[in-house]
């Protein structure tokens, strides 16, 4: 009984620290994605 509950929790752990990294590559992404526009942008600014 108490190997299943520990069980069934690190099954939730496991699927918790899964969302939180899965958002913080997401949020990395964009952030990267942001930077690289601007300095796209800022590149862009310097040509005119």
């Amino acid at each position: 009984m108490l190997n299943r509950v520990h069980n069934a929790n690190t099954g939730q752990a496991q699927k918790a620290a899964a969302g939180i990294l899965r958002a913080e590559n997401a949020s990395l992404a964009s952030l990267l994605y942001n930077l690289t526009l601007c300095g796209h942008y800022q590149s862009r600014a310097r040509d005119f």
